[in-house]
């Protein structure tokens, strides 16, 4: 580990002669920093409770209280940072901006990260295009023009405009009329028109060190999956294992030689440190599309730091963390290698129009490393982050086991009140069959008993027959001869028995507005006899009704 150990040793060193100060909103981001031995190394983060946490295990961490959480440059001009903060002291963000500049060349501190200029040309979808030069071989087919001259090409389309970030500029237009509303909204505005891929997104972190460029462990993109967010292009998470069997040899290493291409671009305009890229695999043909540069600190080099930390084998080995930083501090390569991971994963519930709270999930499973909590109200913004070092994914949207229950896990937490109310459903039986919903939800196949939530002011029976009216269409009556079933698991549970049902079930309701591929929802009549080997959830219902049933 003599090598490994010098390089941070030679980190330490540089950093014992500067102090260097990480200002960020999230601490999440300078966690690896912590790592660094240095009285003169610092963070300067929000006063959440996972930092409050942090802060009481590291003097190093220093936390700014406010009514609101405060952004990099709020918390670069907050009077505490000013007091602090000295002439020449190192400073590092995660994305720099040209304000963020402004503010430290007035106070005459050293920013480390590379201009903004430089990462917004490389970033901005627009100037990306001419940026890339010769490596624009590597997006899809596209056009760069003004709105009002873009033509409907027949089929749906992805249009973007110059600023986007997880999905925010990024419009997948499906209709001519689509296309007409925003022609008309934004006739001016220039925009990068490309032809829709479908497939799987793949991400990964790399690092500019001198003119030497180091490619980072590949992960799938988790995107776009509700009830996760609400933007079908927004990130939501990583899995570093899928892409070991999604992706084949010879696209992994296509997904590398643009990785190195990129960074040897921005190599040669003196970029230092981190950058990331996004790219898809066209299901059809097999081909790797770069669709992404993030010319900052990505999201998961935090994690994927950890994760690498725990998989060292050899001196020469680093994390994506540490070569960042070396990079930064203009330390020597020294012929390092990033260290290589197999498994891991995250994954971030964001505020929606249905899920804005949340308490702390609760996931038996010894794999979860870390449950983060945000206090963030607007929409799209982080309210969960669950990482795990095994994978949450077995394919693209498809979860895995752990990955159904972390899902599970979230959506349950959510609402601390509408939690509590309580659940309620009615039992239709008819012909010796019992109405069930059949459920596919990302990759998980089970039954459910027609019923849902109660609302604020309902009783169970009322509650009952609303949700099962809405979801079937049935019109039915409550057989009061018939005892309800009562469940007290996490909440409380009822279920009335139904009689004088007239009609056939036709799925509606809010589920049947959400149906989809990956979240399915369909009404089967299940004979009786087979319910015992049926996969009815919860189980304590299932069990009452096999027993109920065999009397």
């Amino acid at each position: 580990m003599a090598q490994a150990i010098s390089l941070k040793q030679e980190i330490e060193k540089r950093l014992n002669k500067y102090r260097l100060f990480y200002v960020c909103r999230d601490i999440e981001r300078a966690l690896p920093l912590l790592d660094i031995r240095s009285q003169q190394c610092k963070i300067i983060t929000n006063h959440t409770k996972f930092a409050k946490k942090m802060a009481a295990r590291h003097k190093n961490v220093i936390l700014i209280k406010s009514e609101r959480l405060l952004d990099t440059k709020e918390l670069l001009e907050n009077e505490k940072s000013a007091k602090l903060i000295k002439k020449n002291d190192l400073i590092l963000v995660f994305k720099n901006t040209k304000q963020i500049e402004k503010i430290c060349a007035d106070k005459k501190w050293r920013l480390l990260n590379p201009p903004a200029e430089l990462a917004g040309r490389a970033e901005e979808k627009v100037a990306q295009v001419r940026w890339l030069g010769d490596l624009e071989k590597y997006l899809p087919p596209h056009r760069v023009e003004l709105c009002k001259n873009i033509v409907w090409p027949g089929d749906k389309f992805i249009l973007q405009f110059n600023h986007s970030h997880t999905g925010s500029g990024t419009l997948l237009v499906e209709t001519k009329k689509q296309l007409e509303e925003i022609k008309t909204k934004f006739p001016h505005r220039e925009a990068r028109a490309a032809e829709y891929i479908a497939g799987p997104i793949f991400t990964n972190n790399n690092i500019v060190w001198g003119e030497k460029v180091l490619t980072g462990n590949i992960s799938y993109q988790i995107t776009g999956l509700s009830p996760f967010t609400e933007n079908p292009f927004a990130t939501i998470g990583n899995d570093w294992h899928a892409p070991r069997i999604m992706l084949t040899n010879n696209q992994r290493l296509e997904y590398e030689r643009i990785a190195r291409d990129i960074g040897q671009k921005f190599a040669s305009q003196g970029w230092r440190g981190l950058f990331g890229i996004d790219a898809v695999l066209d299901e059809k043909t097999g081909r790797i599309y770069l669709i992404e540069i993030n010319a900052r600190q990505p999201a998961s080099t935090s994690f994927e730091s950890e994760l690498q930390a725990a998989c060292r084998k050899a001196a020469y080995e680093i994390t994506v963390f540490q070569a960042h930083l070396s990079a930064l501090l203009g330390l020597e390569f020294s012929g390092e290698r990033l260290i290589k991971i197999k498994n891991g994963a995250q994954i971030v519930q964001r505020v929606t129009e249905k899920i804005d709270k949340m308490r702390t999930p609760k996931i038996d499973s010894p794999d979860i490393a870390n449950i983060i909590l945000y206090k963030n109200e607007k929409p799209g913004s982080d309210l969960c982050r669950i990482q795990t070092g095994r994978h949450l994914v077995s394919g693209h949207n498809i979860l895995s086991k752990l990955g159904r229950a972390v899902l599970v896990s979230m959506f349950t937490a959510y609402k601390s009140a509408i939690w509590n109310s309580g659940r309620a459903g009615i039992i239709f039986r008819r012909n010796n069959g019992i109405l069930l919903m059949k459920r596919h939800k990302y990759g998980d196949d089970y039954f459910a008993m027609p019923g849902g939530t109660l609302e604020e002011g309902e009783d169970f029976l009322t509650a009952a027959i609303r949700e099962a009216f809405e979801e079937t269409g049935l019109k039915f009556e409550i057989d009061n001869d018939i005892k309800p079933v009562k469940l007290l698991i996490h909440r409380h549970e009822m279920y009335f028995f139904a009689k004088n049902i007239i009609g056939e079930p036709i799925l509606g309701g809010p589920e049947s507005a959400r149906n989809s591929a990956n979240n399915h929802y369909e009404l089967v009549w299940v004979p009786v006899k087979k319910l015992k080997n049926t996969d009815l959830r919860p189980k304590q219902l299932k069990k009452r009704m096999v027993d109920y049933f065999n009397q």
